[in-house]
């Protein structure tokens, strides 16, 4: 993933890992990310499909492909929700005014 792409082909694999031990309905596939941010205005630019589902920092978004955005200074999470029957090709991310955080 050194473009910053998240491809089908994984996406797909991570709907295959499940606790056989659980009872579950399938919902979605969630990704996660955090990002630090300078408190400026921010673009979020993201290749999901029209029916995923946004949160920043715990709060649901209506998701847009460009989003503008407002946030304070400091470190925030984004979360998106797939539909398991609708994966992009690949998925991306980009956020003009942020900087992507690896907790590696």
């Amino acid at each position: 993933m050194v473009d910053g792409r998240l491809p089908q082909s994984a996406m797909a694999q991570a709907l295959q890992i499940r606790n056989i031990n659980q009872v579950t309905s399938l919902i979605g596939l969630m990704a996660a990310a955090r990002f630090e941010s300078t408190g400026n205005t921010l673009q979020l630019d993201c290749s999901a499909p029209s029916d995923a589902r946004l949160w920043i920092d715990g709060r649901e978004m209506t998701y847009d492909p460009k989003l503008q955005l407002t946030l304070p200074a400091g470190s925030h999470t984004l979360i998106l929700q797939l539909n398991p029957k609708n994966l992009p090709e690949s998925l991306r991310a980009n956020i003009q005014g942020a900087t992507f955080v690896s907790d590696l």
